[in-house]
């Protein structure tokens, strides 16, 4: 379900088959114990989405450029979502920089759900191959409704080398500014991919994501 912190088009829900969604998040070696200092994060995890009914579960992937909402600058960022919004329904979170909006400072780095994911060794290729484009360049929410877990690979250049750690009782990751991150998003039982998002040092975003999103 959409995040209710990103104002973004309308999304439709869609059913991927029996597929399960695999979100790759590349942010450096384990997911829950604390790591050497690093610039580079390349990290893979298995996620488990949220319930909708019978066996569907949802995965939101969001794309955001820097944007003005209302009084507040929105700095880029990068998410992977399930459920309805909340401080937790990040499955993984990649914000370019800190912001404040509405008495909430979210700060800038990577950072994953220490409840729902897990650190993994499958292999997700950071690329968009088998997606169509071309991509989205603005901001932009796509939904999608499917079977069993995700996969989450991110590789993130950070500003400044700093350790993977517990950040709160719901997250681990690494606090510091986002230089650049690609994130693939795949079906775990089936491979297939799902999304593909860029985030380069400018601040600008590109996603692709499968016809079976929207």
């Amino acid at each position: 379900m959409r995040s209710q912190a990103y104002p973004v088009p309308v999304k439709l829900a869609v059913v991927l088959g029996c597929a399960a969604v695999v979100v790759v998040l590349v942010v450096g070696p384990s997911a829950v114990a604390l790591s050497a200092s690093s610039r580079i994060l390349d990290r893979t995890f298995l996620c488990t989405p949220t319930l909708l009914y019978g066996q569907i579960r949802d995965v939101d992937v969001v794309a955001n450029p820097p944007y003005k909402y209302e009084t507040t600058t929105t700095p880029a960022h990068v998410m992977v979502e399930s459920g309805t919004y909340s401080p937790t329904s990040a499955l993984t979170a990649v914000r370019a920089r800190s912001w404040t909006s509405f008495g909430t400072t979210y700060r800038a780095g990577i950072f994953v759900s220490s409840r729902r994911c897990a650190q993994t060794a499958a292999p997700v290729p950071l690329a968009r191959k088998g997606i169509p484009g071309p991509p989205t360049v603005w901001a932009k929410s796509v939904e999608c409704q499917l079977r069993g877990k995700v996969l989450v690979h991110v590789r993130a250049v950070l500003e400044r080398s700093v350790p993977w750690r517990r950040q709160d009782a719901a997250f681990v990751g690494a606090r510091a500014n986002v230089v650049s991150a690609r994130v693939a998003v795949r079906a775990q039982a089936s491979g297939a991919p799902v999304a593909y998002v860029e985030l380069d040092s400018s601040g600008k975003t590109r996603l692709w994501f499968s016809p079976g999103c929207s």
